[in-house]
């Protein structure tokens, strides 16, 4: 990887499921450098690149994402509408909808959601900004199941 790329990768990295990459690094960008110069880089930098290659860690250059299980929600109603239109409400209030009907999520239908997928709950798919929040395999089957989508 060139230098000045360290923060792209590694949030590529979390993206594709790869908490615990790891990189070598050459200082410049190489598709801006003569190749005499790209020999150079990668010849400075062989013993790094034999090194994340071939041993399982320790040079500082990995990160672990973890992810914690979603919160649940619960909202106390006299009945079903009620809890569908006071749900609505609080999520418009907080300010995580845009004002379309936005339907349960209840513990049932995102594990339904959740056999669409090979993937486990936990596995964070990418990166959300400008938060760096986690969007995982199960908030995404959350998400889904609000907006009314099937398996």
């Amino acid at each position: 990887m060139s230098g000045g790329f360290e923060r792209d990768a590694m949030a590529t990295a979390r993206a594709f499921g790869l908490p615990e990459f790891r990189y070598a690094q050459v200082p410049d960008v190489i598709s801006s450098l003569t190749p005499e110069k790209i020999e150079q880089e990668i010849t400075d930098s062989f013993d790094q690149i034999v090194e994340v290659l071939t041993t399982s860690g320790g040079n500082g250059n990995s990160t672990s994402v973890k992810a914690k299980p979603s919160d649940l929600l619960k909202i106390d109603a006299t009945d079903m509408y009620d809890a569908f239109q006071k749900m609505n409400r609080q999520f418009l209030e907080y300010r995580w909808g845009d004002g379309f009907p936005i339907l349960p999520a209840t513990p049932e239908k995102v594990q339904e959601m959740l056999k669409g997928t090979t993937r486990s709950p936990g596995d964070v798919i990418t990166i959300l900004e400008p938060g760096n929040g986690f969007a995982t395999v199960e908030k995404i089957a959350i998400n889904a199941v609000m907006a009314g989508c099937e398996p």
